[in-house]
């Protein structure tokens, strides 16, 4: 019974449902004018339904002053543990892993596109040129990223567009795999971010996965060695 209702349920019936039984529609009324997707079609242009109308805001809010808590009390007594976090100093080599999107090519669908994947290549870590002389990199030179759970090589980008003590990769990189059919893609496959991010990383308040601010350490790779 279930199936043969759903099987009926077309795109254009639940539209025409969604209408009728909207706020401008006639709902269960059969003799009650209102908005229906056979008056929309009728119409062929815009229809002025009023001014706009108050929303669920603040009705759907059960906070005793009918307003948004944008600082909770565990948020706010979380601070103290923060605070205490951020206090202490990073071990001298040690840096944080951050993603970014690319503005060209921020999704890895986009990756197969050879117009967006034309030009240099833009799966590189960025780091700041302050970080790269502390730890004696230069631009362009091949490093390897190493987290706590895995390792990583790519080549370094030296761009003031970041900050000191952080360096970041772009997400949805990584292509080349088993099972890909990406033509485009896996001919520039990068690396990809979630190889070395910390699966044991979690925010201590909410108890998600810390995507971001994974600790790593970034160093110059060795040189193939030459055949003989």
């Amino acid at each position: 019974m279930e199936a043969a209702v759903l099987r009926r349920l077309t795109p254009r019936r639940l539209i025409a449902l969604a209408l009728r039984f909207g706020p401008y529609g006639a709902g269960l009324h059969p003799f009650r004018k209102g908005l229906s997707l056979r008056e929309l079609e009728r119409a062929d242009r815009t229809i002025d339904l009023g001014p706009l109308q108050p929303g669920q805001l603040p009705r759907r809010l059960f906070t005793k002053g009918k307003r948004i808590l944008l600082a909770p009390e565990p948020m706010l007594a979380d601070l103290q543990r923060v605070d205490a976090r951020f206090s202490r100093a990073p071990a001298a080599e040690q840096l944080v892993l951050i993603g970014r999107r690319q503005l060209r090519d921020n999704n890895s669908w986009m990756h197969n596109v050879p117009r967006l994947m034309k030009g240099r290549n833009r799966c590189t870590p960025w780091i700041n040129p302050t970080e790269a002389a502390r730890h004696s990199l230069t631009d362009g030179q091949q490093v390897v990223i190493r987290s706590s759970v895995g390792t990583l090589q790519a080549p370094l980008q030296v761009t003031d567009q970041i900050r000191e003590g952080v360096v970041s990769l772009p997400h949805g990189y990584g292509h080349g795999r088993d099972g890909t059919r990406l033509t485009v893609a896996n001919a520039n496959p990068g690396v990809y971010i979630n190889d070395i991010t910390d699966h044991r990383l979690l925010d201590e308040l909410s108890g998600t996965s810390a995507m971001n601010g994974v600790p790593v350490t970034v160093e110059a790779a060795q040189p193939a060695p030459a055949h003989s």
